[in-house]
């Protein structure tokens, strides 16, 4: 079970690492036009719509995946069918 938790954790840990790095780099733009803080909100609430927007689609293909290969490991590739075009 380890060996298939330690690469989502990691995953999601860079995927994390990765949003405060850019909040942190956006956080310090001052270009005389917008305060920071403009440029700040701008950044993490895009990346907030982009998140609400890709979740439903992954964890839908999540469970698709997963009753997929139940149905093919159980040697049923018509109940495979039937859950690839519902």
């Amino acid at each position: 079970m380890l060996d298939l938790a330690l690469p989502l954790a990691v995953s999601f840990f860079c995927r994390m690492g990765m949003a405060s790095t850019d909040s942190a780099f956006v956080g310090h733009i001052n270009d005389g036009v917008h305060a920071a803080e403009t440029y700040l909100a701008a950044a993490v609430l895009s990346d907030m719509c982009v998140n609400v927007m890709m979740v439903p689609p992954l964890a839908f293909n999540q469970v698709l995946n997963a009753l997929v290969g139940q149905a093919v490991g159980s040697d049923n590739p018509k109940m495979a069918g039937v859950w690839l075009q519902q």
